[in-house]
């Protein structure tokens, strides 16, 4: 099941706390993108007032209620038989029913009854060939546990190299004001995922893609969406506080740097250097001249312009 409600009234009034000096980027953001994009789809009226959508309310916890009698109803069963982990055929009609019902109670905000089930399959194979792992870290951060969540990214040494648990470390970091932490996790990201850099540099599309990526059934490690996927588990979260978060993010990866837009060449050459991953002037000192020379497109005149905006090339 897939959690397609989105507060946007919220969203909106989280938005307009914040000044103009604070996130000059996010005005054009969301101002397109929530206005002008969901604006026809939404009705005039709050939709929980709307006899139309009780139906649909009512068929939503519906679920919720049927999956904690199945999952009620087969644990007896399940517990008698020994708990043997994904192996044991007979058990995955039961784990696979678990995973699922802990999914929608963590969509409904139940996290410790979510917890309590993440937990316990997790446990019966800490190889965790399901991902439990990021659901585990996302509820902690959810609550706001920040001892759970940094105790269980400590328990294996490979959660240091993952982008997903870093991706929850990072955020954890900037929500309990530890930006050292925050701007450590962060650069981690980017050298296992560098898609994580054009994020923050293109918030905008980032808005939309989070909130249609719950609809993946899969993605590839180590791409843009692999990163999303893990913003998306935290929907209660990103849809008020994602500018603070972009913004935050951005500042601390971006500060006391020119953005490559902010050039004097020419739109085509900004365009190539954004396609290799090259957002800032200061992302050029990876290169020599030799190197930017050897570009195309790029001569003499671009490298004068580019030096002239303060690009320093290794010797």
């Amino acid at each position: 099941m897939t959690d397609k409600i989105i507060s946007l009234g919220d969203f909106r009034k989280k938005k307009e706390d914040f000044s103009e000096d604070s996130f000059p980027d996010f005005d054009d953001i969301f101002g397109d993108i929530f206005e002008e994009d969901f604006d026809d789809e939404l009705p005039s009226e709050n939709p929980f007032t709307i006899g139309d959508n009780l139906p649909l309310i009512d068929s939503i916890y519906q679920e919720y209620l049927d999956s904690k009698r199945l999952l009620e109803n087969g644990r007896s069963t399940w517990l008698a038989q020994g708990p043997h982990g994904w192996l044991n055929l007979d058990e995955r009609d039961y784990l696979a029913l678990a995973c699922n019902h802990a999914t929608i109670a963590k969509q409904m905000c139940l996290y410790d009854q979510a917890l309590a089930i993440f937990q316990e399959i997790y446990q019966l194979d800490t190889n965790d060939p399901l991902g439990l792992r990021y659901q585990l870290m996302a509820t902690y951060l959810l609550k706001q546990d920040w001892q759970a969540l940094q105790a269980f990214f400590d328990s294996q040494d490979y959660f240091a190299e993952d982008e997903g648990m870093l991706v929850y470390m990072t955020i954890a970091s900037l929500f309990q004001d530890k930006l050292d932490a925050t701007k450590d996790y962060l650069d981690r990201i980017i050298k296992t995922n560098a898609n994580m850099k054009d994020i923050l540099f293109n918030p905008e599309s980032a808005v939309q893609e989070i909130i249609w990526v719950t609809d993946s059934q899969s993605y590839l490690s180590f791409s843009r969406e692999s990163i999303l996927v893990m913003m998306a588990e935290l929907s209660p979260v990103m849809t008020s506080a994602f500018p603070f978060i972009l913004g935050s993010l951005r500042q601390l990866l971006f500060a006391n740097q020119t953005f490559i837009t902010d050039s004097h060449l020419n739109s085509r050459q900004i365009d190539d250097l954004m396609e290799l991953g090259f957002y800032t002037i200061q992302d050029l000192s990876q290169l020599s001249e030799k190197d930017f020379l050897a570009l195309p497109g790029f001569g003499k005149a671009a490298l004068a312009k580019i030096k002239q905006d303060g690009a320093l090339f290794k010797q």
